[in-house]
């Protein structure tokens, strides 16, 4: 009879930058072919029936009871959304989404009504409308968070797909390395990985004379080695180092703590956490927020290329076209979809629906005047039964009508600036200034003079320390050398990019725009003033007294503008003031910015933003030096996001190629205060 030899034991290597299970031959054991052939189908079998949702059901049979009690505890405190999940799993038809009928609503608000939604397996879905519509409402609905909820109708998932959610809390309050954390929900590997282990050990144990103990241990082998390639074993560290680069970490960051990034930087750790778990339905609100041009591109990329289910919402034009496929619109509280339609198409048929509705009411208000004109001339006379005829013709008609057409209907937010305060022309001059962060200098001989009127982007490499650059401006980092003086009269003013998710979660918008008005001198400012205010920017009814918790990020975006407009300055630093914001909100805050009499200065990585802008000057931070120009944007002021998003996207050099912050640009996470302008400082 043929022999076959099995090795029973495995050794971890290093090569090619991926770890690599290889037989050490100190052990052979001999099997007959069909011996090893019927183990291998009968494992085969197995995985293939068992569930997918709960990698531990899968593979815990080949763990010590002890350790695989410790991985299926574990399982169930990862954040997955498992509770919330079980509760709504079901009959998707085949679906991995099901939405019947469904009101959703958040508090006492319903926001949608009627949604009708079915995703398939392998469709990537964007949804999109005006902030403050139900966009993210509807994503937490169907993932069980904050509150939302259906009121009506009928929600399914998929059984058991595995489903992934983006939370906007990032991984505050973790105490891992990065790439520590971005590897713990690969539940699958974590737990493939132990399985195998427990397997060479069971396999090391046993007595080459007990064949039952081998016949055990060969199966185990086999099982928890195709469980453990299946899940990716093979090329972790090139896959995790794959989405990091792509994300805009280098890898000296792989191994500082969490902790010590700012909060944007956390959400990006939470994005590769989440993409690197691969979920089968994967749930994203507004993934780019916090990421540069590069960043964004790659993201785009990457979901294009997703082999899963994808939903998300998003104002980023060039994500949505470039990753999605089909198309849902919250309009006038209801979800309209526009199946296998690319975000182009949807724009143009969008206008074809909109001319025939209106084409439609056009032709009914004709039909009525018509039928009401002969009912106001003969309703009293001899044709009065005729008229009354005519009167219930129109009474059917109502009763049937075509919804007028309405257009894209919403609050279009209305920034105004307050008028600045008086102050010297000359606001602010930099002489041979370095700064930077702990003992390592990012800029030095940094000489520049800021004047009323000068609108200034800045512009550099990712990395370079534009943000450190406003920090330094503000006087929240103090200089290592060189002098900041200020003109007589500045009132600076300072709009963070995670100044809207550090607004305080309990408190109604309505009670932090007016405490910050109050905190920037206005005393006297009331309430009615203040909704003012918050209604120019959409903010209108109710949403004035909702808690900061339960808005969306676009309307936190919009509280924090308006505490911003309340109180007047006569200088602007602005470090990506677009994250967050809908198109409409972004053109508001623009149209302000160029009619501000006082300086600005800008922090960007959004190019329509920048150039509708019109800057007087242009300043750029690049190698530790920053130049200072008073001259129009050019396609080169680009040219270090473009190289970065190309080599972000390349199959090979991926390590050497993305482009991403030195330690110094992510800086430590700052404390929250209720001021708007807050002291550097560590927690």
């Amino acid at each position: 009879m043929k022999l076959q030899t099995v090795s029973t034991s495995f050794q971890v290597v290093k090569a090619t930058n991926r770890q690599v299970f290889r037989p050490t031959y100190h052990q052979q054991l001999a099997f007959t072919t069909q011996q090893v052939r019927s183990v291998r189908s009968v494992v085969s079998q197995r995985i293939f029936l068992q569930s997918r949702s709960r990698p531990s059901i899968r593979i815990c049979q080949h763990l010590s009871p002890t350790v695989c009690a410790a991985t299926v505890e574990a399982e169930k405190e990862k954040p997955m959304l498992r509770d919330s999940l079980d509760k709504v799993r079901g009959n998707t038809l085949g679906g991995m989404l099901l939405i019947r009928d469904a009101t959703i609503t958040i508090g006492n608000n319903d926001l949608i009504s009627g949604v009708e939604l079915k995703m398939m397996k392998g469709e990537r879905w964007a949804v999109v409308g005006p902030n403050g519509t139900g966009k993210s409402t509807l994503l937490k609905a169907i993932t069980g968070e904050d509150g939302a909820k259906l009121t009506t109708g009928t929600l399914a998932l998929h059984p058991t797909a595995r489903v992934g959610y983006l939370e906007q809390k990032g991984v505050s309050g973790s105490t891992r390395t990065v790439v520590a954390e971005v590897q713990s929900r690969m539940d699958r590997l974590v737990l493939a990985t132990a399985a195998l282990e427990e397997a060479e050990k069971e396999m090391e144990s046993c007595d080459v004379n007990d064949p039952d103990c081998l016949d055990r241990a060969i199966t185990a082998i086999t099982d928890t080695q195709m469980e453990f390639e299946a899940a990716g074993g093979y090329n972790v560290e090139e896959k995790v180092s794959r989405i990091l680069n792509g994300l805009g970490f280098k890898e000296p960051d792989y191994e500082r703590l969490c902790s010590d990034f700012s909060g944007g930087w956390q959400m990006r750790i939470a994005l590769a956490r989440l993409l690197l778990s691969e979920p089968e339905l994967l749930i994203l609100d507004e993934p780019t927020n916090h990421l540069d041009a590069a960043a964004k591109r790659w993201v785009a990329n990457y979901l294009s290329g997703y082999e899963g289910s994808v939903l998300i919402v998003s104002h980023d034009e060039n994500l949505l076209e470039k990753a999605t496929t089909s198309v849902a619109e919250v309009r006038n509280k209801r979800l309209e979809l526009y199946k296998s339609r690319t975000y182009t198409q949807w724009q143009v048929e969008r206008e074809e629906r909109e001319a025939q509705k209106a084409a439609a009411w056009d032709k009914q208000q004709t039909e009525i005047a018509h039928l009401q004109s002969f009912v106001d001339k003969f309703g009293a006379g001899t044709k009065a039964s005729q008229a009354q005829s005519r009167a219930k013709q129109i009474e059917k008609i109502l009763a049937n009508s075509v919804e007028a057409p309405e257009g894209i209907k919403s609050i279009r937010p209305s920034l105004v600036l307050p008028k600045p305060p008086p102050c010297h022309v000359e606001q602010m001059i930099m002489k041979n200034g370095a700064f930077g962060w702990g003992d390592d200098t990012i800029v030095s001989g940094a000489s520049f003079r800021i004047e009323k009127g000068f609108r200034v982007v800045v512009r550099g490499p990712n990395g370079a320390g534009k943000s450190t650059m406003l920090r330094a401006m503000s006087g929240e980092l103090p200089l290592k050398a060189g002098e900041r003086n200020e003109g007589e009269g500045l009132r600076l003013g300072f709009f963070k990019q995670d100044l809207a998710q550090e607004l305080p979660m309990e408190e109604t918008g309505l009670e932090v725009v007016q405490k910050a008005g109050w905190e920037g001198g206005n005393a006297q400012l009331t309430v009615t003033e203040v909704r003012t205010v918050m209604g120019s920017l959409g903010l209108t009814g109710e949403k004035s007294i909702r808690p900061i918790g339960n808005l969306s990020g676009g309307e936190k975006a919009r509280v924090a503008l308006a505490c911003f407009s309340l109180v007047p300055h006569n200088m602007l630093l602005l470090d990506e003031p677009s994250n967050h914001l809908d198109i409409e909100t972004i053109e508001s805050l623009t149209e302000a910015l160029k009619k501000f009499p006082g300086a600005v200065v800008v922090v960007s990585h959004d190019r329509k933003f920048c150039e509708a802008l019109k800057p007087t000057h242009v300043m750029t931070v690049e190698e530790g030096k920053v130049t200072f120009e008073a001259r129009d944007l050019t396609e080169a002021d680009w040219k270090d996001d473009e190289i970065s998003a190309q080599a972000s996207t390349m199959d090979e050099g991926l390590d050497e190629e993305a482009d991403s912050p030195p330690i110094s640009e992510a800086p430590v996470k700052k404390g929250r205060t209720a001021a708007l302008r807050r002291p550097v400082g560590k927690k």
